[in-house]
C-alpha cells in the first residue's frame, strides 16, 4: 500500500516540543554562527537551486500551512545543517506561537540571544513554553547544530513517546529504534552524531505527521498512558482533515466514500480560479465539520497541487481549516485505476472503426472500445461514462455519446490515426467511468472553442499579453486577467505567461469550450544533434533517426513541421525533399507533445558536395531555361540528372565550355572515356560540371586482365615502365570501377543502359572482359571503366521491405539467412526518391546488387505490393497479367500464390480454391476444388509486423514464393491476416459497390485461371504396370518395400494419404516426386499378401493389390 509523505506535520511537531537538556543527548554542538542574512529570514536575490521532487511537495504543504518560510529567491536550505535558533522558530511557528514571537523578542532570558537578533522572540516564546532550555551557564547557544539523534528524540518527544515504558535502552539508540518502529526515520540515513540537514527534517515531521498520539489517561498515583487511535498531530493541533486510505478502510467507509473531483480549473475557468478545485463531498462525511456542506464544494489548494491532474477521479485529501479551507495534500485513491496514455486505435462493434459516423446516441456506447497505445489493451465504456474532449465536458448519456463521436471523427483511423492524449479512470468491472483526450497532435489549428495550433513561439509580449508565431499570427489575451481568465501551463505544470519562451510550441484550447477563456499549453522539448538516418515510410511519414530514436516529420495538408535553415531568420513549410536531405546534417528538433517533430532548425553552414561520374545519358539542351540538362552515374552508383547552363560547365583546365562543345562531349561513350566531377549545392541540386584530368589511360582484355588483377591482394600487377617487370597498383576503397558494359542506344538522346558500379574483387576473377584504368601520383588504381564482356555477375535476393531512408540512400529489410529472417541494411544505387517509386515499406522485393553491394533499383521486381495491416490492398503478382511470365523470369522466380489455409499437415497446406467473390470453385462433378501447397524445413514463414513464424495455421491468409524449382515447395510464406480479423474488420461483407473487400486476395491464386482438370477419381490413381515390391527377413524381422509411380496427370495434391495394409494393420507412405515409397521393418509379421490403399482428396478410395516374394 502507498504511504504518502507530507510535511505538514512540522507544526504539530512544534506544539508538544520537548525543552533540551543540559548534559543529555542534546549536548552542545559547535557550530558557525548564522545570522538572519544566512538563515530562515534571510533575503536572497539568487535563483533557488533545484530540489527533489518528492521532498519539493513536503516543503510545499509545510509552506502553505505556514511551518516554514523560504529564503527570498524560494530557497529552503534543505541540504543545510538546522541549528537550535532555527528549530526554535520551527516549533513556535508549529504552535501557532509566531504572534507572541513579536511581544517576546526584547525578553532577556539568554545571555547570548540579543534583542537584535532575528530569531530572539521565537527562542523566547519557545523557553516559555519548556519547549527548549538553555544550558546552566544561562546561554541558549542558538548556532550549535542539532544532530540526527537529537532531531529524532524531540520528535519522539513531541509525539508523547518519551515516557516510562515507551523508550527503552541506551541514548541514542534507544530513540533511534523507536523512531524506526514509529515510522518517523522512513527515507533518512540517520547518523546519530552528525548535524541533520533541514531536508530530513523536514522529512522525518513529515513522516510522523499521521503517527498516532501517546496521551496521558490517568493521572495521580497511577499515572498510565496509551495510544490515542487517530489522534495525530495533524487532527490534534493544526486542524486539518484527514480522508485518506486509512479512513477510507475504516469503519463503514470504503475507497467510494473519498472526496470526487468534479470540477477543475481547465473546464471551470471563470467559475473557479486556477488554485481551486471542486470536490463532491456527499459520501465523505466533511458535513458539520466547520469545512464544506453539500455535494460539490469548492476548496483552495496550496502551492504546489495541480488539481486538474485529477479531475473525474477520487482522491485523499488534507484540508486545513481557516478562513479559506485549503487542501494542502492531494494524492489519487489507491483502489481506482487511473491510465495516462495515448490513443492507438477505436473500434465500434468489435470492428475498426474509421470514424464516429455510426455512434447516434448512448445506446451506441456499448459498442465502443478503445485501444491505449502504452499498456497495448482495449478498454470497454461504463454505460455512466463521462466524456471530456480538448477539456470541454460533454457529461454522460447522449453527451457522452456526442464526446465520443467528436474523438472518433477526429481520430481519423484512415490516415492512419492520430495518438491523441488521453486519460481513463476504470471502475470496478474495468470499464472507462471517465476519459478526457486531448488532440495534442494536429498542426495549424484555428477553430475558436476547441484548439489553436500547435505553433512554435518567436517572442511574449507580457506587456501586451500576446504571443507571436515563428510562422505568421499572433495570439491575442491584453483583455484577459492571468489565472482567472487564462492558464498557462509548460510540460503539463501550471506555469505563467511570463515563463513562455521563444521557440517553444503551444497549442490553445479553451475551458469547456468557452472562446474567452483559452488554456495555454507549451512543450519545451528539444532534441539536437547529428541526423545519422531518414527513414522513409511514405511521402507523408518521414522519420529522423538522432542517436537510438527515431522522430516523425509530417508533411501534409493539415500537418506540416516548420522549417529554417538559416538561424530561424526565415522560416516555411518543410519539404519532403528538405527532410530527406537531413542526412548527415546538424539539427534542432522541437517537438509537440507527442513528441513528434514540429520545427526543424539546421545550421547555415552546410557544405558542398563533389562527386566524379560518368555520363550516361547525352546532354540535351533546353531553349526555355537555356540550361543543358544530362544524366550522370556518380562514384557511389547513384544515377543523377544535371542541368546547368554552359558556362557552369568546364573543361579540365576550368575553361567554359561552349555549347557545341558540350553537344560534342557530353556524349556516352565507351572509346573516348570521361569522367565528371559534378558540384552539388546545400540543396543537393548541381550548380557545376568539371571534366576530370584522368591522365594515361590503360587497357587489358580476357585473359590478360585475369592474369594481372588479383582479387585476394586487390592489385593490378602489370609492367607500365616497359621494363620487363610488373609492378603492384593497389585498388583502394577510392578506386570507382564503373560497368560500362550495357547497350548504347541511339536515337535523340544517346544512352548508356544499365550502367553500374561495380565490385572489383567480383570483377578480378574474370577472363572475358576489356577493361581500361588510370593511375593517380600516388600508384594507387582511380578509376576502372568495363566497356565489353558482359556485365558483372551478382545474384538474386529477395527481402521484406521495412524502410526505405536517404542517409546515403539505404533500405532496410528482413532478408533469409539459413533458415533465420534477419533484418539487413543495403545500400541504393539512386535516391531513396526514385527507390520509393519501385517499392515501398511491406512490399516484398526480389533485387540484386552492384558490386558494392548496392540494391540496383533498376532492377528490382516488386513480388508483393504490400499493405501493412490491411490485407484487402495486398497485391502479388497477378497471373492473368501479361507480362506475368516476363516479371517471374527477371525476379527468378517459378511461383507466386496465395491461399486461405483449410489443413496443416506437416510441410502440407491444403486449401480450397475460392474466387473474387468468396465462392468456392467447384469441379465438373459440383465437388470444391481442394489443393496441396508443399513447404518444408529451410521455408521462412513471417507476419506483417516483420516477425518470423514457426508455421502456418487453419484459416491464415498467406502469399507463397518459390524462388527455385525444387519440387514444388516454396521458400517463403507471407501471413497476410487470419479468418478472425477478415470477419471482425468485414472484409468478407460485401461494400455498397456490391465488392467484396478480401476478394482481391482471392483472385491472386494461380490456380483460378486454370481449367479444372477431370476428377482423378475417373481414372486410377497408380501406375499399376510401376508396382514394385521387396521381402526379406532376418531373425523374425520382416521388412516390406513398396514403390509405384502415380498415374499420368495425377499430382501430389489430389491425393490425401496413402497407406499400405499389412497382416490387418496399416501404415503410412510417402508421396514425393510423382513416386509412392513404403518401407517398414515389422516383428513376426510373415506374410506375402498386402493392399495399397489411395485416399484422395475428393472421390472414392482406391485399392490395389500386392503381392511381395516369399
Amino acid at each position: 500500500m502507498k504511504k504518502v509523505v507530507n510535511s505538514v506535520l512540522a507544526s504539530a511537531l512544534a506544539a508538544s516540543f520537548v525543552p533540551a537538556v543540559v548534559g543529555a543527548e542534546e549536548a552542545p554542538q559547535s557550530g558557525t554562527t548564522q545570522t538572519e542574512a544566512t538563515q530562515t529570514e534571510a533575503t536572497q536575490t539568487t535563483e533557488a537551486p533545484k530540489i527533489d521532487p518528492a521532498l519539493e511537495k513536503v516543503v510545499k504543504r509545510l509552506q502553505a500551512l505556514g511551518l516554514v518560510a523560504g529564503y527570498g529567491n524560494g530557497e529552503f536550505g534543505v541540504d543545510r545543517a538546522i541549528n537550535r535558533a532555527e528549530f526554535a522558530t520551527l516549533v513556535v511557528r508549529a504552535r501557532g506561537l509566531e504572534e507572541g514571537a513579536k511581544l517576546a523578542q526584547f525578553q532577556a532570558n539568554f545571555t547570548d540571544v540579543k534583542p537584535s537578533d532575528w530569531f530572539a522572540g521565537y527562542v523566547n516564546v519557545a523557553a516559555g513554553q519548556d519547549i527548549v532550555k538553555g544550558y546552566t551557564d544561562k546561554s541558549f547557544k542558538p548556532a550549535n547544530n542539532v544532530t540526527y539523534a537529537e532531531s529524532v528524540a524531540m520528535i519522539i518527544r513531541a509525539l508523547g513517546y518519551d515516557v516510562p515504558g515507551s523508550v527503552s535502552g541506551v541514548w541514542p539508540n534507544n530513540y533511534i529504534s523507536k523512531a524506526a518502529e514509529l515510522g518517523i526515520s522512513k527515507g533518512v540515513k540517520i547518523d546519530p552524531n552528525k548535524p541533520a540537514t533541514r531536508g530530513d527534517i523536514f522529512l522525518m515531521l513529515d513522516n510522523a505527521l499521521r503517527v498516532d498520539l501517546m496521551k496521558q489517561i490517568e493521572y495521580g498515583t497511577d499515572v498510565r498512558y496509551e495510544v490515542a487511535k487517530n489522534k495525530t498531530l495533524l487532527t490534534e493541533y493544526l486542524d486539518v482533515q484527514v480522508r485518506d486510505m486509512d479512513w477510507a478502510n475504516s469503519d463503514d467507509n470504503d475507497s467510494n466514500d473519498l472526496p470526487f473531483v468534479s470540477n477543475v480549473p481547465v473546464i471551470a475557468l471563470g467559475d473557479m480560479d486556477a488554485n481551486e478545485v471542486e470536490l463532491n463531498v456527499s459520501r465523505a462525511d466533511l458535513e458539520g465539520t466547520g469545512i464544506a456542506s453539500g455535494k460539490a464544494v469548492k476548496f483552495h489548494v496550496a502551492d504546489g497541487i495541480d488539481p486538474n491532474a485529477f479531475a473525474g477521479q477520487h482522491v485523499q485529501v488534507w484540508i486545513k481549516d481557516g478562513k479559506e479551507d485549503t487542501i494542502v495534500w492531494m494524492e489519487a485513491s489507491e483502489d481506482e485505476d487511473v491510465i495516462n496514455d495515448r490513443l492507438s486505435d477505436v473500434y465500434y462493434d468489435g470492428k475498426f472503426a474509421a470514424d464516429g459516423s455510426k455512434i447516434k446516441g448512448k445506446d451506441d456506447i456499448k459498442e465502443l472500445e478503445i485501444v491505449l497505445d502504452g499498456t497495448g489493451k482495449t478498454y470497454k465504456f461504463a454505460d455512466n461514462v463521462a466524456v471530456t474532449y480538448n477539456f470541454k465536458r460533454y457529461g454522460t448519456g447522449d453527451g457522452a455519446a456526442k464526446g465520443l463521436k467528436a474523438i472518433y471523427d477526429k481520430f481519423d483511423r484512415n490516415n492512419f490515426g492520430y495518438p491523441f492524449s488521453v486519460k481513463v479512470v476504470l471502475n470496478e468491472n474495468g470499464e472507462i467511468s471517465y476519459i478526457s483526450v486531448v488532440d495534442d497532435v494536429s498542426f495549424d489549428q484555428n477553430n475558436e472553442g476547441v484548439k489553436y495550433g500547435s505553433e512554435v513561439i518567436e517572442k511574449v509580449d507580457t506587456n501586451k499579453k500576446k504571443i507571436t508565431n515563428l510562422e505568421s499570427g499572433t495570439f491575442d489575451l491584453s483583455d484577459k486577467e492571468e489565472g482567472k481568465d487564462f492558464l498557462v501551463f509548460i510540460d503539463g505544470k501550471p506555469a505563467k505567461l511570463a515563463d513562455l519562451k521563444p521557440l517553444d510550441v503551444y497549442a490553445v484550447y479553451y475551458a469547456d469550450g468557452d472562446d474567452d477563456k483559452p488554456l495555454i499549453f507549451a512543450t519545451r522539448q528539444v532534441v539536437e544533434g547529428k541526423v545519422d538516418k531518414v527513414e522513409i515510410r511514405s511521402n507523408g511519414d518521414n522519420r529522423l533517426k538522432i542517436g537510438d530514436t527515431l522522430y516523425r516529420v509530417r508533411t501534409s495538408a493539415t500537418a506540416t513541421a516548420s522549417y529554417s535553415e538559416d538561424g530561424n531568420k526565415t522560416v516555411d513549410k518543410i519539404t519532403v525533399d528538405e527532410i530527406r536531405d537531413l542526412d548527415g546534417e546538424d539539427v534542432k528538433l522541437y517537438l509537440d507533445p507527442s513528441g513528434r517533430v514540429r520545427h526543424v532548425e539546421t545550421k547555415d553552414d552546410v557544405t558542398d558536395r563533389k562527386f566524379n561520374a560518368i555520363v550516361t545519358k547525352s546532354a540535351s539542351y533546353d531553349s526555355t531555361d537555356d540550361k543543358w540538362n544530362f544524366t550522370v552515374l556518380s562514384e557511389k552508383g547513384k544515377k543523377i540528372n544535371v542541368s546547368l547552363e554552359a558556362d557552369d560547365i568546364e573543361d579540365a583546365d576550368g575553361n567554359e565550355l561552349t555549347d557545341d562543345q558540350v553537344e560534342e562531349l557530353f556524349v556516352p561513350n565507351k572509346e573516348d572515356l570521361m569522367v565528371v566531377e559534378i558540384t552539388l549545392d546545400k540543396d543537393g541540386k548541381a550548380q557545376k560540371a568539371k571534366i576530370v584530368e584522368l591522365g594515361d589511360l590503360h587497357e587489358l582484355q580476357g585473359q590478360d586482365w585475369d592474369d594481372a588483377a588479383d582479387e585476394d591482394d586487390a592489385t593490378i600487377n602489370v609492367d607500365l615502365d616497359g621494363n620487363g617487370r610488373n609492378e603492384s597498383y593497389d585498388v583502394t576503397s577510392d578506386t570507382v570501377v564503373w560497368d560500362m558494359t550495357g547497350e548504347i542506344t541511339s536515337g535523340k538522346r544517346v544512352e548508356l543502359k544499365d550502367a553500374r558500379t561495380a565490385d572489383f574483387k567480383k570483377l578480378a576473377d574474370d577472363d572475358d572482359k576489356t577493361v581500361f584504368y588510370t593511375i593517380n601520383d600516388d600508384d594507387e588504381v582511380e578509376f576502372v571503366f568495363v566497356v565489353d564482356g558482359g556485365a558483372v555477375a551478382d545474384d538474386t535476393h529477395y527481402g521484406y521491405v521495412k524502410s526505405v531512408s536517404n542517409t546515403n540512400d539505404t533500405v532496410t529489410l528482413l532478408e533469409k539467412d539459413g533458415t533465420e529472417l534477419k533484418e539487413k541494411e543495403y545500400k541504393l544505387d539512386g535516391d531513396a526518391e526514385d527507390a520509393l517509386d519501385k517499392f515501398k515499406r511491406f512490399d516484398f522485393i526480389a533485387f540484386r546488387l552492384n558490386s558494392e553491394d548496392q540494391v540496383i533499383i533498376d532492377d528490382v521486381v516488386k513480388v508483393v505490393d504490400g499493405a501493412g495491416d490491411d490485407p484487402t490492398a495486398l497485391d502479388s503478382l497477378d497471373p492473368s497479367d501479361d507480362d506475368y511470365d516476363q516479371l517471374l523470369d527477371d525476379a527468378s522466380l517459378q511461383r507466386v500464390t496465395t491461399a486461405v489455409v483449410d489443413e496443416v499437415d506437416g510441410d502440407d497446406i491444403y486449401y480450397k480454391l475460392r474466387d473474387e467473390n468468396g465462392e468456392f470453385v467447384k469441379d465438373d462433378k459440383g465437388s470444391v476444388i481442394r489443393k496441396k501447397y508443399t513447404t518444408n524445413s529451410n521455408t521462412i514463414f513471417f507476419n506483417t509486423d516483420f516477425e518470423q513464424e514457426d508455421g502456418v495455421n487453419e484459416g491464415d491468409y498467406v502469399v507463397l514464393i518459390e524462388t527455385d524449382d525444387d519440387g514444388a515447395k516454396f521458400d517463403y510464406v507471407l501471413i497476410a491476416t487470419d479468418e478472425k480479423e477478415v470477419k471482425e474488420e468485414g472484409y468478407d461483407e460485401v461494400d455498397s459497390d456490391g465488392v467484396l473487400p478480401i476478394g482481391n486476395f482471392y483472385k491472386q491464386n494461380d490456380d483460378l485461371n486454370v481449367e479444372p482438370k477431370p476428377p482423378v477419381e475417373d481414372k486410377p490413381f497408380i501406375d499399376e504396370d510401376s508396382i514394385d515390391t521387396g521381402r526379406f527377413g532376418i531373425a523374425g524381422v520382416f521388412t516390406y518395400d513398396v514403390k509405384a509411380d502415380l498415374a499420368e496427370g495425377v499430382d501430389e495434391a489430389d491425393i490425401e494419404s496413402v497407406e499400405v495394409e499389412l497382416d490387418g494393420e496399416t501404415y503410412p507412405a510417402t508421396v514425393a516426386d510423382g513416386k509412392v515409397t513404403f518401407r517398414k521393418s515389422l516383428q513376426n509379421v510373415d506374410v506375402t499378401e498386402g493392399k495399397l490403399i489411395i485416399t484422395p482428396v475428393e472421390g472414392d478410395v482406391q485399392t490395389y493389390d500386392l503381392t511381395f516374394p516369399e
